[in-house]
């Protein structure tokens, strides 16, 4: 994912957020607007219809969307653990971050 001050970002939450996942929508709402002057970051939830570059958080157990992109076996799989972080882009427009599960 390219991202410039003229990018359309949407991150991507799950639909009950907990308070983390909330948290960390927001932060890095603040952030990207801090760093890139002009951007447009918008947060909204796994039920919406969402196209353009996207941040999804939450792995495939807490984000439908994510579970279009990765299984909730080959997720647990590749983060073991409690610990485990999982950050991977997906094309040109698409950002997974996620936590292990477990």
């Amino acid at each position: 994912m390219k991202i410039t001050n003229k990018s359309n970002i949407t991150v991507v939450i799950p639909e009950r957020a907990t308070p983390r996942e909330l948290f960390a929508a927001q932060e890095l709402q603040k952030y990207f607007k801090l760093i890139f002057n002009g951007i447009v970051v918008n947060i909204t939830s796994d039920i919406d219809d969402v196209s353009g570059d996207k941040i999804i958080i939450g792995g495939p157990e807490r984000n439908k969307k994510t579970s279009e992109y990765i299984s909730c076996e080959v997720f647990d799989a590749l983060v073991p653990g409690p610990e485990g972080m999982y950050i991977r882009a997906f094309g040109d427009d698409t950002l997974i971050c996620a936590g292990s599960s477990k």
